[in-house]
């Protein structure tokens, strides 16, 4: 559900023991990166380069095989399903981080345009009116998890997740016993999700400008001002017809609940994978 943090250990042993350090907290077992949830199935979350902030799915963070937890603040949930608004407004908040660089050392010293796991959760949860337990450059997923268990306003909702993907072959297949099929949707996934990037970032670079890591240059051709949209981001030929099958189905859920937003979205999206995107 869109507005849901997940809390989930993707890293090294010391990740978890520079947090411990950091709060002073021996004791605790803290989640070592955190993202949120965007969509249906898309997350916003930072990594370290090449990736800085970018979109996936939970098919690629929830690793079965992996602690993951997922929380929902009740009061957004509320809003988001009683005002038609809401996630046009949680789409803008999320898609303009688009762009920024991951960088951990602004737990130190601040630097604009810039955002580690947590603080860029706590960015958009600031972005919505919903303020977490301290500023985001010091936030912890450590801190979120404590927060979380603690705070009446927040629930743990990861049985949903678990039941949302447990049937879904796009999930299952990501992480199957089978080398052959796990081989060929980690590929169409990669595929899907480096195209669904460079357009996101490429609508962006168009609507607002260009950002440090934005991977996309803007080129503005002839008297009618259209904008060439050129992402630098790799791409990955689809050579396999089940490929390119798969690539379509997974990026079907790389794109939002249809809101008006997501309507204008779509209206451009052809625009520009022809590589030209007319201006409002």
């Amino acid at each position: 559900m869109e507005g849901d943090v997940i809390l989930l250990d993707s890293s090294t042993k010391f990740n978890s023991f520079g947090q411990k350090l950091l709060t002073l907290d021996f004791l605790s077992s803290p989640p070592t990166h955190v993202a949120f949830v965007s969509g249906k199935y898309s997350v916003h979350h930072a990594m370290p380069r090449p990736a800085h902030i970018e979109v996936t799915l939970v098919h690629e963070i929830l690793n079965p095989k992996k602690r993951w937890s997922v929380w929902r603040n009740t009061h957004l949930n509320n809003e988001l399903v009683s005002d038609q608004g809401a996630f046009g407004r949680l789409s803008v908040v999320v898609n303009n981080f688009l762009g920024d660089a991951y960088r951990f050392q602004n737990f130190f010293s601040k630097k604009p345009d810039s955002s580690y796991c947590s603080e860029l959760v706590g960015k958009i949860m600031s972005g919505l009116g919903k303020e977490l337990p301290m500023p985001s450059s010091k936030l912890l997923p450590l801190h979120l998890q404590k927060y979380f268990i603690e705070n009446d306003e927040w629930i743990d909702v990861t049985v949903e997740y678990v039941d949302l993907l447990k049937e879904d072959y796009l999930y299952v297949g990501l992480y199957a016993d089978d080398v052959e099929v796990q081989a060929l949707c980690t590929q169409a996934f990669i595929a899907a999700k480096l195209d669904y990037n460079n357009f996101s970032r490429a609508f962006e670079v168009a609507a607002s400008g260009a950002k440090v890591k934005s991977k996309s240059r803007v080129r503005v051709d002839g008297d009618k001002g259209w904008v060439s949209i050129v992402p630098i981001g790799p791409t990955l030929p689809r050579t396999d017809e089940r490929m390119r099958t798969l690539a379509g189905k997974y990026s079907e859920l790389f794109m939002p609940v249809p809101t008006a937003l997501h309507d204008r979205m779509l209206s451009k999206y052809e625009a520009i994978k022809r590589g030209v995107i007319e201006p409002d």
